[in-house]
């Protein structure tokens, strides 16, 4: 996001060296495929541990856990060198980083396939379908579950007269409602951030580079480069110790201004 922001108000300075150029296309899209296939990966793993959970803790070895990690940074460092080494890459001001000039060309429109599928649509389709079946899962369970009233009384009551044990397992269900509604809106922001920056690209690929106007290419761009922004406040937001943190660093920050400046 620097490089690109750089390029924007320097007359494309630095993205315009040809060495950096490349190695910013390769880690922009390298970074980006392993993302995308690393959500798929996790939400495997989540379906697994929610459908099968005695077979979960069987499979869930430190060998699986090497290949699931193994997997989505090796795809996608080779769909990121291929555009290197076919000297694919060039710096585009309407799009604001080093990207494939994309051309309706017979070379571009097989490796664009492979990418798009490989490295977009089947991690999507894979984390739509896994979270469907766990949140349906979730609300089936949620129906079905009586909650009994707590018999023994502890030590200490709470002010209305309700079990202190009681009282933390209430407690309990909406935090955790509350870390899977956080989760699952990283995922979706990621997803939605994403998909215009890949579909301009595969409009390219098919009708011609003209058939993007180069405002939505820009907007594309921006918007991708978004989902990393929106992340840590949806975590904020949802996640309390989260949230604690960057108030601890906000706080911090300001201190530490105040202080430069008075020195």
């Amino acid at each position: 996001m620097v490089p690109s922001a750089c390029a924007l108000t320097n007359d494309g300075w630095p993205l315009d060296n040809p060495s950096f150029c490349t190695f910013h296309g390769i880690l922009n899209y390298w970074l980006t495929s392993t993302s995308s296939v690393t959500l798929a990966m996790i939400a495997l793993d989540r379906g697994v541990a929610v459908h099968k959970p005695l077979q979960y803790v069987q499979r869930c070895t430190w060998r699986r856990l090497v290949q699931m990690v193994a997997l989505p940074w090796s795809l996608g460092i080779v769909f990121a060198v291929v555009p290197a080494i076919l000297d694919w890459t060039a710096y585009q001001f309407d799009n604001i980083v080093c990207d494939v000039d994309w051309h309706p060309r017979r070379e571009h429109i097989i490796y664009y396939a492979a990418t798009f599928s490989l490295c977009f649509a089947t991690p999507a389709a894979i984390v739509l379908v896994q979270y469907a079946r766990i949140l349906v899962s979730v609300r089936r369970l949620r129906s079905n579950a009586v909650v009994t009233a707590v018999v023994v009384v502890p030590k200490g009551r709470a002010s209305n007269g309700v079990p202190c044990r009681q009282l933390s397992f209430r407690q309990k269900r909406p935090g955790n409602q509350k870390i899977l509604v956080s989760i699952l809106a990283v995922i979706v922001i990621f997803f939605i951030c994403i998909t215009p920056f890949c579909f301009t690209k595969l409009v390219k690929v098919l009708l011609g580079p003209k058939a993007i106007p180069d405002w939505l290419d820009m907007l594309s761009t921006v918007v991708q480069f978004l989902a990393s922004v929106v992340n840590p406040f949806v975590y904020s937001i949802g996640l309390k110790s989260f949230h604690e943190a960057l108030c601890r660093l906000s706080r911090n920050g300001r201190h530490r201004l105040l202080w430069s400046t008075s020195v």
